[in-house]
């Protein structure tokens, strides 16, 4: 995963340790990185709204306590979809809660231990993001050249 531009991430995770270590294994594979690490679920509004962010990971091991119950991730991984950021959930048990990330908006499911695809995802996500971003401002251009001729 190298790269030369830094990658803002927005990380939630139950530990700060394991956000960090995320983040040390990241770095340590040539992506250099600005992380924010969410104290509580509540803050990302205001946090989605101070700064542009790459990409959201999210550690999904917060599922709730039944299957009635929605897992605390959830409206996190919603709120990341509708601000624009792409998503990754990160989880001991990908099959049984894939369907439902999917649904709140992820773009992957990961089994926490499976770095490399962490990694490829990641920079995917990354990839796919700024390429939007590009298509979106060249519209924008194209757009208002055509207004100025008409």
């Amino acid at each position: 995963m190298h790269t030369e531009k830094t990658q803002r991430l927005l990380l939630s995770f139950e530990s700060p340790n394991d956000a960090q270590e995320l983040i040390s294994q990241l770095r340590n594979h040539g992506c250099p990185t600005r992380a924010h690490h969410l104290q509580a679920g509540s803050e990302l509004p205001a946090v989605l709204q101070e700064e542009t962010w790459d990409l959201f990971i999210c550690d999904g091991s917060c599922s709730g306590d039944s299957n009635d119950t929605e897992p605390q991730w959830t409206p996190l991984i919603r709120g990341a979809s509708e601000a624009g950021v792409p998503s990754l959930l990160l989880s001991d048990d990908c099959d049984r809660i894939k369907l439902q990330a999917f649904a709140a908006g992820a773009s992957d499911v990961i089994a926490k231990d499976d770095l490399a695809h962490v990694l490829h995802a990641a920079q995917r996500e990354i990839d796919n993001r700024r390429h939007r971003l590009e298509q979106a401002t060249e519209l924008a251009a194209h757009t208002e050249l055509q207004a100025r001729y008409e």
